[in-house]
């Protein structure tokens, strides 16, 4: 088994403590440092060269992404991986993005959290199943949309285009040089393959397309 270095960092004495029984029964034979202040962590980090950090978010001293940033910028080869009770999906995004090699939820009891240890220490980036659920259906819901773009004649695609800049049928048709019964029919269209009600429904899903893309 690989011999590993852990540096649990957190201001809440209980937590960190449950934290550091969890790594120290994953592995005992190991070495687990903690702080509960951020400013210890420079000098910990330099003595004990840790092969992973558990960091808690907000500490007295360090506030949201900050203290992953100071360590990914000070300490660019320990992993970090966020341990938190904020579960908000574009915080988790924006903590890998950063490059955190997980986000840990302080909710996950404590045989999960041995497990989400487990997969980080594998390689493998750790999300909330949550998390993971959503990006899965926000990334099918982007191919769907893909195709039903395909599906659309040029003419179509232009009108959704300027349906998602918020004008009317009136303006469209002066735009393109077509009637407005013919883009009436156009949007009724549209709406069918895109499987939304109304025109502002339509708007909203075609906001962040690149239509140069398909046109």
């Amino acid at each position: 088994m690989p011999s590993y270095q852990f540096l649990v960092v957190d201001d809440h004495p209980l937590y960190r403590e449950a934290v550091v029984n969890v790594l120290i029964d994953l592995y005992p034979d190991e070495q687990v440092a903690e702080c509960g202040q951020f400013s210890e962590v420079d000098q910990l980090i330099e003595a004990q060269q840790p092969d992973l950090v558990l960091l808690d978010l907000n500490m007295p001293g360090v506030q949201g992404l900050s203290g992953l940033q100071h360590i990914r910028s000070h300490h660019p080869d320990v992993a970090v991986a966020i341990v938190s009770a904020e579960e908000n999906k574009q915080l988790v995004l924006q903590a890998l993005a950063l490059g955190a090699v997980g986000y840990v939820p302080k909710s996950l009891p404590k045989q999960a959290l041995g497990k989400a240890i487990e997969k980080i220490l594998a390689g493998d980036l750790y999300m909330p199943a949550e998390l993971l659920r959503q990006a899965s259906l926000q990334q099918n819901g982007s191919h769907q949309l893909h195709d039903t773009l395909r599906a659309l004649t040029r003419k179509q695609l232009l009108v959704l285009e300027q349906l998602a800049q918020g004008r009317s049928n009136k303006q469209i048709g002066d735009e393109l040089n077509l009637s407005e019964s013919t883009i009436k029919t156009h949007v009724s269209e549209i709406l069918r393959r895109l499987g939304v009600d109304n025109r502002v429904q339509a708007a909203n899903q075609a906001s962040s397309i690149d239509f140069s893309i398909y046109l």
